[in-house]
Order: structure tokens, then C-alpha cells, then sequence
């Protein structure tokens, strides 16, 4: 497929060095790497500032790779990408979320949190990038209108494509004073054309971690129970997960501990459990060690799971732990 993207670009760079640069300089602190071992990448990426704005346009063709890091979200000057996609193809996750980019469609991106992106064939992307404060500024409840792709089709989308496409064409010309209406011409498509994604809609750990508390409960006595375990219940990566229970400030094995230590008590007070020893009920709640069931145990309660028993009246007579 023929692609005429880039009719004002530099000639095509033909290897996949530097692109990582331009990236880094135009949009965001990307990683960018190649998905295979061939040398078959072209690219080229052109760009200019508009008061607050910055232009982007992109050409790349070729299997890409490309992340935001957890460690350089501080380092990305507040930056919210429009992007239309205005030949190929890319997909980009973030917070969980999967977009798929196809030709003739906008999307809204935060560079100021961790993201992946990739590509296999080609993409050439047209690009604003916006402080970010200067766009919440002009757009309510922005993060709640990113990560949804919407397809060119009438209305207020071709709107704000071809306000995209003449403040390219026109960029010179308002490279002074003209770029200063801009922020406030986006903002008010924008604000059009991404809805509020329903009112009330809860942040990324307000609801996989009430989720993974409650997979905790339902899996409690399954021994593969563990954070990647309940990831992959999930439909999300272990490292996501564990950076939203650290926002929270929560501790996933922390939490599979002291549930799996509250039901063992429980049991251990249970009439129904009375033939049991502590060593069977250790191992039977995910305890592969009965010394470490009864010292995590004691530092837990204050008292070992004998005592308990005891107190209980449900202690077998073989119980020393």
C-alpha cells in the first residue's frame, strides 16, 4: 500500500537509529525499539511549535515497539497527545485499557503516565501535543475522555480533523501570535468529540482492587494463589497491577497473608474443624510452612494457634503448635 503522508517531509531515514530521538524530542520520553531483527524501517518526523502547541507528524513503517516508562512520568512536562491516524495502523495500552488506532481516527493520549505502543505495519500519525495543564484548563474531565479512539465520520470528528490538518498546513503563519486561540479552538472540539466516559466512572484501582480483594476470598485456599495469579484472573499484567495496589498503598502479599491468617483463625475456632490439627489447617489455607503459619500467626493475634484452640474448646489433644 502506497502511502502519501508526508508530502512536505524529509526524505525517509531507511533504518530504525534515531527514530527514538525524534520521538523523545517531539512528543514524549519514549522507549522505541524494533519488534524483529530485520532492517526494514523507514521513518520520518517533522514537527514545529505553535505557541503552546506543538506539531507532530509521523511516518514510520516497520514492526516498532514503544513505552512511556513507570520511572520518566515526571519527566514528561505534562504533555496530552491528539493524534489522528492518518494512514496504517497502531495500538497503544494504558492503565489496563487496550486502543486499537486505525486509519481515519482521532485519539487522546496522557504522556505523563506509563504507556505501551506498538505498530506492524505502518502508521503515519498527525499529531498535537498539548501541556497538559493548558488543555484541563480548557477541557473538563479530561482523563476520563482519553483512550477511546473515535472514527472520522461527519460532524464535529471532521471538525476537528481539518482543524488539525489547516493549523499543519498553516503553521508557519502561526508560529506568533495566531497559535494563540488555539488551546481554546481544540479544547472546545475536543470536549465535542471524546464524551465523559459516563459520570462516576472510577479510577483504574477503585475497581481492580476491590476485584483482586475478592478473588483473594473466593481462591483463598487454591495454592497457586499469589499477585500474578490474580493478574492474570484480572486480564492485566503483574506490574500494573502491583503499581496500582502501591498508589493505594497496599501490599498484595500483605493481603493474601492476612485473609489466608483470618479464615485459618476462624477455622481453628470452628467446631467443624475440630479433628483437624493446626499443621493440616496451615497447609489446607496456603501455608507451606507450619512454623511460619504459627510465627506470621502470633505476630498477627498476639497468641500462637494453639492458644486459640484452647480458648475455643476445639483443640484436638495432638496440637502443640
Amino acid at each position: 500500500m502506497q502511502i502519501q503522508a508526508l508530502p512536505a517531509a524529509p526524505a525517509l531515514h531507511r533504518s530504525i537509529e534515531g527514530y527514538e530521538g525524534a520521538i523523545v524530542e517531539s512528543y514524549a520520553p519514549m522507549r522505541v525499539a524494533s519488534a524483529t531483527s530485520g532492517t526494514g524501517h523507514r521513518w520520518a518526523v517533522e514537527d514545529a511549535q505553535c505557541g503552546d502547541l506543538r506539531l507532530t507528524r509521523i511516518f514510520a513503517e516497520g514492526a516498532i515497539r514503544a513505552h512511556i516508562p513507570r520511572m520518566n512520568r515526571t519527566n514528561c512536562a505534562g504533555k496530552m497527545l491528539l493524534t489522528y491516524v492518518e494512514g496504517g495502523a497502531f495500538r497503544f495500552e494504558q492503565h489496563g485499557q487496550r486502543a486499537e488506532c486505525s486509519a481515519g481516527s482521532l485519539v487522546l493520549m496522557d504522556a505523563t503516565q506509563p504507556l505501551a505502543a506498538a505498530q506492524d505495519g505502518v502508521a503515519a500519525l498527525l499529531s498535537i501535543v498539548f501541556p497538559a495543564t493548558r488543555l484541563r484548563a480548557e477541557v473538563p474531565l479530561l482523563a476520563r475522555r482519553c483512550t477511546a479512539p473515535v472514527t472520522v465520520k461527519a460532524g464535529s470528528r471532521v471538525l476537528l480533523r481539518d482543524l488539525m490538518q489547516s493549523v499543519w498546513r498553516e503553521r508557519a503563519a502561526l508560529a506568533g501570535d495566531g497559535a494563540s486561540l488555539l488551546p481554546r479552538l481544540f479544547g472546545r472540539l475536543i470536549e465535542d468529540v471524546f464524551p465523559d466516559r459516563g459520570t462516576g466512572q472510577r479510577a483504574p484501582g477503585e475497581v481492580y482492587l476491590p476485584a483482586a480483594r475478592d478473588l483473594i476470598r473466593e481462591d483463598l485456599r487454591n495454592p497457586a494463589l499469589s499477585p500474578a495469579y490474580l493478574a492474570k484472573r484480572l486480564g492485566l499484567s503483574t506490574s500494573y497491577l502491583f503499581a496500582l495496589a502501591r498508589e493505594a498503598g497496599m501490599s498484595l502479599h500483605e493481603e493474601i497473608m492476612q485473609v489466608r491468617l483470618e479464615a485459618a483463625r476462624d477455622a481453628l475456632c470452628a467446631p467443624a474443624w475440630s479433628t483437624a490439627s493446626v499443621t493440616d489447617i496451615a497447609l489446607d489455607f496456603g501455608f507451606q510452612d507450619p512454623a511460619h503459619f504459627s510465627r506470621r500467626f502470633r505476630a498477627r493475634f498476639g497468641y500462637p494457634p494453639s492458644a486459640i484452640r484452647r480458648a475455643a474448646g476445639t483443640a484436638p489433644a495432638t496440637d502443640s503448635c
